[in-house]
């Protein structure tokens, strides 16, 4: 009868449950130990992998890279994190699945803190547009960003 929303505290009120929830998420895998984290990661949700990924230890986020829930879209999500592990995107470099992906390599190569070594394999396979881009992209190490403008040049010959 009214048009008023309901309460914030009703179970009505969408925003406030999926708020709920998702602090719900990160209490849950705070309280857990490393192998209670582990199982998260291999057999939970999405959002808790996110959330995994993101672990100091590296039991855990191996997991999450095994999981066998894990999305190539998730992968190139992770290739795009900047605060991550260099040793999460060296493996996710190693993985022949994920680097048939153009997205996921094009995310690896531009993220500063992928290994040179990974990030320099990749190059090769850039598309044009994509290496005249990271040759003048600053953020990347410079002997990426070499690479790249060296093969851009070989490329206009």
């Amino acid at each position: 009868m009214s048009d008023q929303p309901p309460p914030p505290d009703s179970p009505l009120d969408p925003t406030e449950s999926s708020e709920r929830e998702s602090v719900s998420i990160y209490e849950k895998l705070a309280r857990l130990d490393v192998s209670g984290k582990v199982k998260a990661a291999l057999l939970g949700s999405r959002e808790e992998r996110e959330i995994l990924i993101r672990e100091s230890n590296r039991l855990v986020y191996t997991a999450v890279l095994q999981s066998p829930k894990l999305t190539i879209q998730e992968v190139e999500k992770i290739a795009n994190m900047k605060n991550i592990s260099d040793d999460i995107l060296r493996i996710i470099s190693e993985k022949r699945d994920w680097v048939s992906n153009y997205s996921v390599i094009l995310a690896l190569v531009r993220n500063p803190r992928t290994p040179i070594p990974s990030s320099i394999k990749f190059i090769p396979r850039l598309q044009d547009r994509d290496l005249r881009f990271l040759s003048k992209d600053k953020t990347v190490p410079e002997p990426v960003r070499k690479m790249a403008k060296q093969l851009a040049m070989a490329k206009k010959l």
